[in-house]
């Protein structure tokens, strides 16, 4: 009766209605606008004097009309998320802040509700929202320093864990809800909770930034399939220690629950991510629209097995040693720039490749074209270490611009006359900005060939061309991995990206020598190329019309 008599919080926004009017005049250019309500959200944190269901609906109003912008600025920072400097680190800056600022919002409700501040019992109704909100917040940051290649914190792990306690002692960590009115599926505590956790167990430091947020996208739609309990279950490969600030680890043989125990995994959705390579593998050629347009089937097979594998029952690990080495890199990066650099490797059944594969190939198919220029010299990297399988190198800071996880590179270390063909897999910084890049080597002996297109296995090569339209000329340049692992016992070749197509038959020529090929297996798409598996082909070939 004697609330009237409260006084009110030092700030403009003290209820729903005021928030709303002041959210009004915010900018029509994205980012300013994401700026304004940044700043909203973080002032309202740091206001003290709010009863806990007034902070929770106030900031509810900020938090709905900041989502469109957020994604708006998201999509230009997806756009060009490959870049290290200008507007990319303006517009990664202004999300992570964004969500940064919301989550602790969100844990200062809950903070608040935990110790008995006024308006407790009011906003006792909305504490799963508020948890779902702040864990998803608490994700979303986990994903965009993914994306940087940041480490994650103590206090990160720390807000996640203790956010998700507090759910679960107050028994609403399964309640179903929608976390934003125009999401499109529900949610509750314990999927956003499982979500992050399963998105850090995804090793998505070894992904491009744009395949990380399909990763996250990943766990988003399968999430509620995923399990997380107390107790150990199928499916369950992983633990997590709700009292401890850090990150979930492998379960051990011998694990025994314990009350701070939190067992999760994949669960039951192995099926579903199986299913979903399929379909994608069937329509490598067509739109498929779950997990957004924005991304291309090969895209989407590549996470999906990443995922699959790591979350496994078994996830690999590294477990070769890696020797310091000392000494000069040669580094050439792109997809063209390798095939051009990979000419003169031996061959087990093909004999040595010459130096000028690539122009006899051209003269043999009766092609009329000049050799393709280089258009930059290869940088000099300087090698750190080293394994069978790796070469870890620092980058200068006057090359390397390009470098991103899942760049496609050749390199040649010091003393060395052969190009090996690697692709970028883990970036890492230091406190004096270098960049140290790991570069998995895919094939020490790699041999650059020319393929002709003669069609597929059922059908005419015209017919699929014209279906397609993917192929704009009859010849593609393919680098073999000679000493690849074989996968499924196969041989491996990479091709240009969206080249790959199971079931396409190839004439391989090199030199005076030729064999059909089929493509099997499609394996990895990165930032240029295609990673996958043939067989060489005996049977009858439909010549193209």
């Amino acid at each position: 009766m004697l609330d009237w008599l409260e006084s009110k919080p030092n700030h403009p926004m003290t209820s729903v209605a005021e928030a709303r009017k002041l959210l009004e005049d915010l900018p029509q250019e994205p980012q300013k606008a994401l700026a304004d309500a940044i700043h909203w959200v973080a002032s309202l944190s740091e206001t003290p004097g709010f009863r806990v269901d007034v902070r929770v609906q106030v900031l509810g109003v900020i938090d709905e009309i900041a989502q469109p912008l957020e994604r708006a600025v998201r999509v230009l920072l997806l756009a060009q998320s490959q870049g290290r400097g200008g507007q990319a680190r303006e517009h990664w800056q202004s999300v992570h802040e964004f969500w940064s600022q919301l989550a602790a919002g969100y844990g200062v409700c809950r903070r608040d509700y935990q110790a008995g501040a006024k308006g407790s019992l009011a906003a006792k109704g909305s504490l799963a929202l508020i948890g779902a909100r702040e864990i998803r917040a608490l994700g979303q940051r986990m994903k965009l320093l993914l994306m940087r290649y940041q480490p994650l914190e103590e206090p990160l792990w720390a807000a996640l864990h203790q956010a998700y306690a507090f759910a679960e002692k107050h028994r609403n960590a399964s309640e179903i809800l929608k976390a934003y009115s125009n999401d499109p599926i529900e949610t509750s505590v314990r999927t956003e909770f499982a979500k992050a956790l399963m998105l850090q167990m995804g090793d998505a430091e070894n992904l491009s930034p744009q395949k990380i947020e399909l990763a996250f996208r990943i766990c988003y739609r399968f999430a509620p399939l995923f399990v997380l309990g107390p107790e150990h279950a199928p499916g369950a490969s992983f633990v997590t220690d709700l009292s401890a600030p850090k990150p979930p680890r492998l379960v051990s043989i011998d694990e025994q629950p314990a009350p701070a125990l939190r067992f999760f995994g994949i669960g039951q959705a192995t099926p579903k991510l199986e299913e979903m390579i399929t379909q994608n593998e069937q329509g490598l050629l067509a739109e498929e629209h779950r997990l957004g347009t924005d991304f291309s089937s090969g895209e989407k097979i590549t996470v999906l097995k990443h995922l699959l594998l790591h979350w496994g029952p078994n996830p690999p690990h590294r477990s070769r040693t890696r020797v310091k080495i000392s000494g000069e890199l040669a580094v050439v990066h792109g997809y063209r720039a390798v095939c051009r650099h990979i000419t003169n490797i031996e061959s087990a059944s093909m004999g040595e490749v010459t130096e000028n594969l690539d122009v006899k190939a051209r003269q043999k198919a009766g092609l009329d074209l000049a050799e393709e220029e280089i258009e930059e010299p290869p940088e000099v990297w300087m090698q750190q270490d080293a394994s069978d399988l790796g070469v870890g190198a620092l980058v200068p800071p006057n090359a390397g611009k390009w470098v991103a996880v899942g760049c496609l590179c050749a390199i040649k270390p010091a003393g060395d006359s052969r190009w090996w063909a690697g692709v970028v897999r883990r970036l890492r910084g230091d406190d004096k900005s270098r960049v140290g890049a790991g570069i998995e080597v895919l094939a020490k002996k790699p041999a650059a060939v020319w393929l002709r297109v003669l069609g597929r296995h059922e059908a005419k090569v015209s017919d699929w061309e014209s279906a397609s339209g993917s192929f704009a000329y009859d010849y593609l340049h393919a680098v073999m991995l000679t000493d690849h692992a074989k996968a499924h016992d196969r041989p491996v070749l990479l091709l240009e990206k969206n080249r790959f197509v199971p079931g396409q038959i190839y004439e391989m020529m090199v030199g005076d020598k030729s064999r059909h090929v089929i493509l099997k297996e499609f394996l990895e798409q990165g930032e240029d190329y295609d990673l996958g598996s043939f067989e060489w082909y005996q049977g009858q070939v439909a010549p193209p019309a």
